[in-house]
C-alpha cells in the first residue's frame, strides 16, 4: 500500500514537472514577443522621428530661399528707387 502511494505521488510530482516545463516554455516564448515587438516600435519611432527631422530641415531651407528671395528683390527695389543699398 505504501508503494502504492509512492509511485502515485511520484507519477503527481512528474506530471506537476512537465507542466511546469511547459509554463516556462510558454513565458519564454512571450518575453522573445515581446522584445521582438518593443524592437519593432522603437524602430518604427526612429523613422518617424527622423522623417520630422528631414521635413523640418526641408522647411528651414526653404523658409530661408524665400527669405533671401526678399532681401534680394527689396534690395533691387531701392535701388531701382535710387538708393544705394547693399544686402
Amino acid at each position: 500500500m505504501l508503494e502504492g502511494k509512492q509511485l502515485e505521488l511520484s507519477k503527481h510530482l512528474k506530471e506537476l514537472s512537465q507542466r511546469n516545463d511547459q509554463v516556462l516554455i510558454i513565458i519564454v516564448m512571450l518575453h522573445h514577443l515581446l522584445y521582438v515587438e518593443v524592437i519593432n516600435l522603437f524602430w518604427r519611432l526612429m523613422q518617424a522621428i527622423n522623417e520630422i527631422r528631414r521635413k523640418y530641415e526641408k522647411e528651414k531651407v526653404e523658409i530661408s530661399s524665400m527669405e533671401k528671395e526678399k532681401v534680394c528683390g527689396f534690395s533691387e527695389m531701392l535701388l531701382l528707387d535710387g538708393f544705394n543699398f547693399q544686402p
